[in-house]
């Protein structure tokens, strides 16, 4: 992939919103090459965007399990007329996913009550989150 087609859907994306503030907006991508190349970047930050990038490609998939859940579990039974009501709903609603619902891949705790127990367990004893099996 070359980041050269990626800058100008990009550049083309911020045309469309020139009379609007992108400042604080949130790109999120995985590592994929033309994400991370110069121009790419260069150009989410002369347009003031938040940068989010997973460590590798690989974790990418748990960010977009977690945004497909917010927004069937809690962002797509709404019309919002406006940015902010956008806003108030979906901090309400990640606030609910980290510190409301129970997750059972999380032994039914939530993010944040997870977070807390994890750290009383040694490191030698926590359980080992594989992403991606080896291929041999």
């Amino acid at each position: 992939m070359e980041a050269s087609v990626n800058v100008r859907c990009l550049k083309m994306a911020i045309k469309t919103r020139k009379n609007q503030s992108l400042k604080g907006v949130i790109h999120h991508s995985d590592r994929g090459s033309q994400y991370v190349a110069g121009n790419y970047l260069l150009t989410l930050q002369d347009s003031h965007f938040k940068i989010s990038m997973c460590s590798s490609a690989l974790d990418n998939a748990f960010s977009e399990r977690v945004n497909r859940t917010i927004k069937e579990e809690y962002l797509d039974e709404h019309q919002f007329e406006t940015l902010e009501e956008l806003e108030k709903i979906l901090k309400q609603s990640v606030h609910h996913y980290n510190n409301k619902r129970p997750h059972l891949e999380l032994k039914m705790m939530t993010p944040v009550e997870y977070e807390k127990h994890i750290q009383t367990v040694e490191l030698g004893n926590r359980v080992k989150l594989i992403i991606a099996p080896e291929h041999k």
